[in-house]
């Protein structure tokens, strides 16, 4: 009796573990589906194509987070295993200052023009993200994913904010994709990206305290539809501040006239 007991709950824990595991991978396929921004901004020679995510994952997964370990992209009809590997330009996992687990990723396929089917502009795009809970794929009609279509025509920069913390370093980063031009913004100095840290009140400028070359230069990326990433490493120890718990972030690229500015929550180990 007992044997047909133990037989029953390991029945019964594999059922429930299978369903569990299935509902999961479920849910991150909504969630990827959701939350990944496509878009494709478009030159005289070139197309690039970018895909990026920028949202907190499901609390109600498994604690494991989503890892990719590979992705790639083609149109609709094509074989998939004669395809491209997009270009990774940024990929993070940060805790938020709600304890949340925030995922950041940004791919960019650029293709010159002689690449692309000759009716591409109708066709489909695929994008598949391999991960630790499966395989996924998001189509999208190219159509609905041209950069105009889906940003104001004001918009200079697209901006995309990140966090990696490891051994007491925090680096943050901010992903600048050039939308449109910008009459008259320029970087007065050679500082190019500011960082200002607060919980209560105002703990941290990365500017502070700092001499900066008194030289003009334009905002990267200039080419509309190229990219640049903005990168500046802050430790606390060096800093003197104590970055434990949840704080607000703005990551400045310090132009002129106007500041472009993004902001992230965070949660300080």
């Amino acid at each position: 009796m007992k044997k047909i007991t133990y037989l029953f709950l390991i029945v019964l824990f594999l059922g429930n573990y299978g369903c569990s595991s299935l509902d999961s991978k479920k849910m991150i396929n909504d969630y990827f589906m959701k939350n990944l921004l496509s878009f494709y901004i478009e030159n005289a020679d070139s197309v690039s194509f970018y895909f990026v995510m920028n949202s907190q994952l499901p609390s109600s997964i498994s604690n494991e987070n989503p890892e990719i370990t590979y992705s790639k992209v083609f149109f609709k009809g094509q074989n998939e295993d004669s395809i491209n590997f997009p270009y990774e330009i940024m990929k993070s996992y940060y805790e938020t200052s709600d304890r949340n687990i925030n995922l950041t990723f940004a791919y960019v396929q650029k293709y010159s023009i002689r690449q692309l089917p000759q009716d591409w502009k109708n066709q489909k795009i695929n994008f598949v993200l391999n991960t630790n809970y499966g395989k996924y794929t998001v189509e999208k009609p190219i159509e609905e994913i041209k950069f105009s279509n889906i940003f104001p025509e004001i918009q200079a920069l697209y901006l995309l904010p990140s966090l990696k913390i490891s051994n007491g370093q925090y680096n943050f980063q901010l992903l600048a994709i050039r939308l449109n031009p910008a009459q008259g913004s320029y970087l007065p100095t050679s500082e190019k990206l500011r960082i200002e840290i607060q919980n209560d009140k105002l703990l941290y400028k990365s500017n502070e305290g700092k001499n900066y070359m008194q030289m003009i230069s334009e905002v990267l990326p200039i080419a509309i539809g190229d990219y640049y990433l903005y990168q500046e490493n802050v430790i606390p120890s060096k800093a003197k501040i104590d970055l434990n718990g949840a704080h607000t972030a703005k990551l400045i690229i310090p132009a002129m006239p106007i500041n472009y500015i993004s902001t992230i929550n965070f949660w300080g180990d």
